[in-house]
This record gives C-alpha cells, structure tokens and sequence, in this order.
C-alpha cells in the first residue's frame, strides 16, 4: 500500500517503524510508479491466531477473533496496528492499493 504524507501525518503512521517506510527509489518521471505516493506500508495477511485456552497456534483462514476473522482486513489491520479505514480509501484520498486478497 503506497501513502501520501498527508496520510502518513493524519493516521500518525510514522510511528509504526516495523511496517511503514519512506519510498527512497521512487522515479519521478514515471506515472506508473505512483511519485505522489512517498511511504509505503507493508502487510501480510495474517491467517494465525494463539488459542488461549491450549496455547497453540491456530493456522485456519476465517478463524473468529475480537479484531474480526483471521485473513480479514480488519484483523489485518489491527495485527499490524493501523487503520482499518485505510483499506477503504483510494488514491484520491492518499491511498493507492497495490491489492488484497479476501479469500
């Protein structure tokens, strides 16, 4: 997911280090590299959860949690501590998805 800095500055998400960078390589001259977009935010899509009445890992895609089913945006989100709404913009509002798989 590429970001504006106005985005980065309005959500605060320069302070989650482990998951969101400054674009140093960006080609200013190529539309196709998105040049307004300057941070990107890495995710995966987190299928796992710690069952807390065994301790071990549960490896189902689907899986209830209190932050919504494993592999769903909103627990992605909250796995990787930012806004779920992020998902939900696009790149008018700052946000350019480089995709998601729901399934």
């Amino acid at each position: 997911m590429y970001l504006t800095q106005e985005v980065v500055d309005k959500y605060k998400l320069d302070k989650l280090e482990d998951v969101v960078e400054e674009r140093e390589d960006i080609d200013q001259d190529d539309e196709y590299d998105y040049p307004d977009f300057k941070w990107k935010l890495y995710f995966g899509h987190q299928g796992g959860v710690v069952n807390p009445e065994t301790g071990e890992w549960i490896y189902e895609f689907h899986t209830p949690t209190p932050w919504g089913e494993t592999y769903s945006k909103e627990f992605v989100a909250w796995w990787y501590g930012f806004p779920v709404e992020l998902f939900s913009l696009d790149d008018e509002d700052g946000v350019h998805h480089n995709g998601f798989c729901d399934g």
